[in-house]
Parts: structure tokens; C-alpha cells; sequence
């Protein structure tokens, strides 16, 4: 509510150096969409907020259309957090929508390699290799996901199709 903006800007203005106010005030900002405000609450501290805060603002920052600052944040979040995997899927989903390709893969790998069970990060993975048609890394993809996940008729569809288009 409004109210709860009023008081934590009026809390803040108090305790300008309170990280725990600073993300509520930047988090209220952020579920009534004001995605300026939460960057001007946020943006200052990205290097001293939390990884929460740090989602506020990155999702800010696509909101606003700010591709390379949404990236820096998540690259901060990343080195915050290097052995999470959410870091490296948000990640490389902001750099699979900015058509950087090799850096979304890199991180989509890596997120892969923190959480092996994580089908999003297979499937955003696959559809770069779909959308760049890299059929080779497509299949060996479709392999892993069988391992990871089962043998499952719309990945034997997917790799039928390869094979198809390749003339295996």
C-alpha cells in the first residue's frame, strides 16, 4: 500500500545507510510496477544490497528496457552467488533476449552444471540451439535432457526431426 511507501521513504530518509529499508522501499516500488523508483532506491547500492534486492533491480531494469545495466546486475548476482544456478539461468535468458547467444549458452551451461535437474534451463538452452540452428548441439542437448530426464516422446521427437533435417 501507499501508506507502507510513505513510511518506509520517510524511514529511509532517516537511515539513508539501512540496506534492510532501502530493499523493502525498493521492493514495494517494484509490485506497483514503478520500476524508476525502484532503480533510483536501488541502483546506488547494487554493489551492497542483497541477491533479492538485486533481482528488484535487475527486473527493473528489464522492465525500463535497460538490457546492458540488467545484465551488469545480473553479473553481479552472479559473483555474489557463484555456485547457484538461478544467477547464471536469469542470466543467460537476459543475454538469450539481447541475442547474444554464445554468452546466454556459457551461462545456461553453467546454470545446468549447478542444478542438473533444472528442465528451464535445458529448454531455454535448446531453444538457442533451435533459433541459431546449431543442429549438432541440439541433439547432444536432446541426449542429456533423455539422461536428466527420462526417455520422453517430445524429446525422441525432437531428435527424430534432427536427424530428419540433417539426412542421418
Amino acid at each position: 500500500p501507499p501508506s507502507s511507501i510513505a513510511s518506509l521513504q520517510t524511514q529511509l530518509s532517516k537511515q539513508p545507510q539501512n540496506l534492510k529499508i532501502r530493499e523493502a522501499l525498493g521492493s514495494a516500488h517494484m509490485k506497483k510496477k514503478d520500476y524508476k523508483s525502484t532503480v533510483n532506491v536501488l541502483a546506488p547500492y547494487a554493489n551492497e544490497i542483497s541477491g533479492d534486492g538485486l533481482i528488484d533491480l535487475a527486473e527493473a531494469y528489464a522492465a525500463l528496457q535497460d538490457n546492458m545495466n540488467e545484465i551488469r546486475i545480473l553479473k553481479l548476482y552472479a559473483e555474489k552467488n557463484p555456485t547457484k544456478f538461478r544467477p547464471y539461468f536469469l542470466l543467460g535468458n537476459a543475454y538469450k533476449i539481447n541475442k547474444k547467444f554464445d554468452e546466454a549458452a556459457k551461462s545456461l551451461r553453467q546454470a545446468i552444471s549447478y542444478a542438473p535437474k533444472h528442465r528451464p534451463s535445458y529448454n531455454a538452452l535448446l531453444q538457442i540451439f533451435t533459433e541459431t540452428k546449431q543442429n549438432y548441439e541440439s541433439r547432444v542437448l536432446l541426449g542429456e535432457m533423455i539422461q536428466a530426464f527420462g526417455d520422453k516422446a517430445e524429446f525422441n521427437n525432437g531428435l527424430c526431426k534432427l536427424y530428419a533435417i540433417d539426412n542421418f
